[in-house]
């Protein structure tokens, strides 16, 4: 017969269980109310129009990245911005978007967000399915929970962005090469790099990592090359001529001077006008975009160095390699963030089954913290003087932070049977 101090003891597992759950369910709660307030209006917002309008600029027939996307605006009621005069994205977004844009834009847009949704929900479920270990337990929804609730992942439906895609993509291309596919690997993220250009900066780890040889590295360059070669001919040499040539230029507009833009070239800009003062003379502004665009390389470079030195496994190197490539972009705008959803949830999976300290604990708020920007939003931005933009800033820093931690720290040793975190 059980005595107290047994049935106590008992006991005590559901209880502890009961907090993580309701946690989780109130997480979830919140996750759902927000976006379900933000989806309806979407459309009608900047980079939905952007992209909508891109699109039909292509179905009439005329050059996306030249033609002006006011007369289409007009046409179609959206607001123009005088910032983004012609269209920027790349030709295989601008034409995966045209599957839609025939539709008028409220239709168009309940397309596009259904194909969003289906993207969080299958790189969600590729994370639990593939990286969970010892069940599913409470804390994996409470995970799920504060993924959901995340200013990366609000930020990617409310402006109907296509980053939930991309990270859906690498994340499959991941778990395709740990599963040994790596030719899948390799073409899955050769597709991400098509829809926006920075993912091309993982191909060399998905190309090299694990290869074995010369013929392995031949085969997977052959995939990429062969992908490459399918979009160039879907989508046309001039419209990838006319989107470096016109494209391109827009873009680099937004490194100069954007709040939004939490990018090594960006935080660069901010912190030197905070210095020297705003606007920043022509030759400093010059120089000053020269040598972030130096920085941003060498931290790319930097982190396949540490990955191949260290010989990091396969989930801390794609960590890295992630942090590094977004920042090293020339835009990193807060749904760029998703793309650290894999490396975060690894990195939680990882903590998990080991020994919890206060060490372990502050990793994984780190790392949290790296899908959530704009936290400093209640603090004015006022002048932006130097410790403002510091602080405004601090997505970066956290970013390069956790990849140093993804380089460098050692988690403690696993408890024998503890399957209970993240």
């Amino acid at each position: 017969m059980p005595t107290a101090t047994s049935t106590a003891r008992s006991a005590a597992p559901a209880s502890a269980l009961s907090a993580p759950a309701l946690l989780a369910t109130a997480l979830l709660c919140i996750a759902a109310v927000r976006l379900v307030g933000t989806l309806p209006g979407a459309w009608s917002r900047n980079d939905f129009a952007h992209y909508y309008l891109s699109a039909r600029v292509l179905l009439a027939g005329e050059d996306p990245y030249t033609a002006s996307l006011e007369p289409f605006c007009e046409r179609f009621g959206f607001e123009f911005d005088p910032r983004i005069v012609t269209g920027t994205n790349p030709p295989p977004l601008t034409l995966l978007l045209a599957g839609v844009a025939w539709l008028p834009p409220v239709p168009a847009y309940a397309v596009w967000a259904l194909l969003q949704l289906t993207c969080l929900a299958g790189l969600l479920g590729a994370l639990v399915r593939r990286a969970a270990r010892g069940g599913f337990h409470a804390w994996r929804w409470v995970a799920i929970g504060l993924v959901l609730n995340s200013t990366a992942v609000w930020s990617n439906l409310h402006y109907s962005q296509v980053q939930l895609l991309v990270a859906m993509l690498i994340a499959a291309a991941y778990f395709d090469k740990r599963q040994g596919r790596p030719l899948q690997a390799v073409a899955a993220v050769a597709v991400a790099a098509g829809l926006k250009i920075y993912p091309a900066a993982l191909l060399p780890w998905f190309v090299l990592s694990g290869a074995g040889g010369g013929r392995e590295v031949a085969r997977r360059t052959l995939v990429a090359a062969a992908v490459g070669l399918s979009i160039l001919v879907v989508t046309g040499p001039g419209e990838w001529r006319s989107f470096a040539t016109n494209g391109l230029a827009t873009v680099q507009n937004s490194v100069h001077g954007s709040t939004s833009n939490y990018s090594i070239q960006s935080a660069a800009m901010i912190v030197t006008g905070a210095v020297v003062g705003r606007p920043l003379p022509g030759a400093v502004m010059f120089e000053v975009a020269a040598l972030s665009r130096v920085a941003a390389a060498g931290t790319l470079a930097l982190a396949y160095l540490l990955v191949w030195r260290l010989r990091l496994p396969p989930r801390r190197a794609i960590g890295l390699l992630c942090v590094a490539m977004i920042a090293a972009s020339p835009v990193c705008w807060s749904h760029y963030l998703t793309l650290l959803i894999l490396p975060v949830w690894l990195l939680w999976e990882e903590l998990g089954g080991r020994r919890w300290t206060a060490a372990s604990v502050a990793v994984a708020v780190l790392a949290l913290a790296c899908l959530y920007s704009e936290l400093d939003a209640p603090v004015p931005l006022g002048e932006l003087g130097l410790a403002r933009s510091l602080l405004h800033f601090y997505p970066l820093v956290v970013m390069l932070t956790l990849a140093g931690l993804l380089a460098l720290w050692r988690v403690p040793k696993p408890d024998a049977g503890d399957c209970s975190a993240v």
